[in-house]
């Protein structure tokens, strides 16, 4: 579900960063990374909202 996948990112992401901060990555770079994947995460939830949203407007009307 969507909500899994959302959780399966933050993961990765966290799993990266630890990766590099082990790697010696350049810390501009990795911030750059880390606000674009907080960017992407955003964006999606905020599609997700929308998403439930319309649902839930589909489904009242079925009853209305």
């Amino acid at each position: 579900d969507r909500a899994g996948e959302i959780q399966d990112l933050a993961v990765m992401i966290n799993e990266f960063e630890i990766f590099a901060n082990k790697k010696g990555y350049a810390t501009d770079e990795l911030n750059q990374q880390k606000a674009n994947n907080i960017d992407f995460l955003k964006n999606k939830q905020q599609q997700q909202i929308a998403d439930f949203i319309n649902d839930s407007a589909e489904i009242n009307s079925i009853f209305e």
